[in-house]
């Protein structure tokens, strides 16, 4: 049932509206929650932090982007799976995304780093989802003024997307 609860949430952030997607989720939360289903818990919690994200409610999106890697560092302690920690990684990418977005700049480089680090663990130096991270963190420090970092960071994209290109 929950996850007919998700697919009605999502169809509504896909439309805007907002109170209703949030809603639906809420509800497939609650019985996720009840039947202790944590992997589910974590990700409709990074759903509605995406989706206050999303409609520009600042307010809201720390609390479940905060939960859900409390909750997946659990299942990561009961079962190490690949799947979780790259739903870390993409939560930690998020979370400094949203502070980079509401100008709490010294909260971005910890979130960028925590994720530029799970990424590197899971995919290995040359890898896109690394050179996403390493963007993201060169443009901030470019939009800082700090340029040699930025350089440094840039160069690295390119060096990753040129290794990318000669492996095909």
């Amino acid at each position: 049932m929950a996850d007919i609860y998700l697919d009605i949430a999502d169809f509504y952030a896909n439309q805007q509206e907002t109170e209703k997607s949030l809603s639906h989720y809420e509800q497939a939360l609650s019985i996720c929650e009840q039947i202790n289903s944590k992997e589910k818990v974590a990700d409709i919690l990074y759903s509605i932090g995406k989706l206050h994200y999303n409609n520009n409610n600042f307010i809201e999106v720390l609390w479940p982007y905060e939960k859900a890697p409390s909750i997946l560092n659990q299942l990561i302690a009961e079962q190490s799976k690949k799947r979780y920690y790259e739903k870390m990684a993409t939560i930690y990418f998020d979370i400094a995304g949203f502070h980079h977005q509401v100008k709490e700049f010294q909260e971005v480089l910890p979130f960028y780093q925590k994720a530029l680090k799970i990424r590197i663990a899971l995919f290995g130096q040359n890898n896109l989802e690394v050179a996403a991270v390493c963007k993201s963190m060169a443009n901030f420090h470019k939009e800082h003024l700090y340029y040699p970092e930025s350089l440094s960071l840039y160069e690295r994209v390119l060096a990753i997307k040129k290794c990318r290109l000669s492996a095909r």
